[in-house]
């Protein structure tokens, strides 16, 4: 009887983005988790989870990730002789609630800032844009439209008359794309 000794390899060695604790975007973005592996035997077999998203390709090396909330991401790897190891990221979705609303309009006919509307970020939808006169009375209202809709604004008029040069107070109710909903208030001032 011969005895032999058996050297174990080396451990995988796998970093995923420079081995960075996190990495961040903002929302509504994406980003490619770049993997790096090192002391592998052969075909590897990939495989990527997340509690809250799942990568475009659960089985590539680097795929590319849409989160729409803070989420985790997690790598488990195997080599053809069967060593295996895991990495995990967390990927922090910065999320600001975008809008504009323009504190000036010129429903005047000469083709620029004739209407009052909301601005945001493409996905987003108006679920009630309403304009007040400063002794609280409705002027106009229009619901369920896509945020920087210019033909679904207001134009200027009340009741089909065009109205003085004034300050009106809106309120908007804005949902994004991840259901989250915010309503808005502010002033506009209509010029001639």
């Amino acid at each position: 009887q011969q005895e032999v000794e058996l050297i174990a390899p080396p451990p995988i060695e796998l970093t995923i983005a420079n081995n960075e604790d996190f990495l961040e975007l903002e929302f509504g973005d994406s980003l490619q988790l770049f993997t790096t592996l090192s002391n592998v035997q052969g075909k590897v077999n990939y495989a990527w989870s997340s509690l809250i998203d799942t990568p475009l390709c659960q089985s590539c090396p680097d795929p590319i990730v849409h989160p729409l909330t803070t989420s985790f991401y997690t790598l488990a790897i195997e080599d053809e002789m069967g060593c295996t190891t895991e990495s995990r990221i967390e990927v922090i979705v910065n999320r600001t609630f975008k809008y504009y609303v323009p504190n000036a309009f010129s429903p005047n006919g000469d083709g620029r800032n004739e209407r009052l509307t909301v601005y945001s970020e493409s996905g987003t939808m108006i679920k009630q844009f309403r304009i007040f006169d400063r002794w609280g009375n409705l002027l106009f209202e229009n619901t369920d439209f896509a945020a920087n809709d210019v033909s679904a604004g207001w134009d200027g008029r009340f009741k089909g008359e065009l109205l003085n040069d004034a300050t009106f107070t809106w309120m908007a109710e804005l949902e994004y794309m991840d259901g989250m909903k915010k309503v808005f208030t502010g002033s506009t001032t209509l010029f001639r």
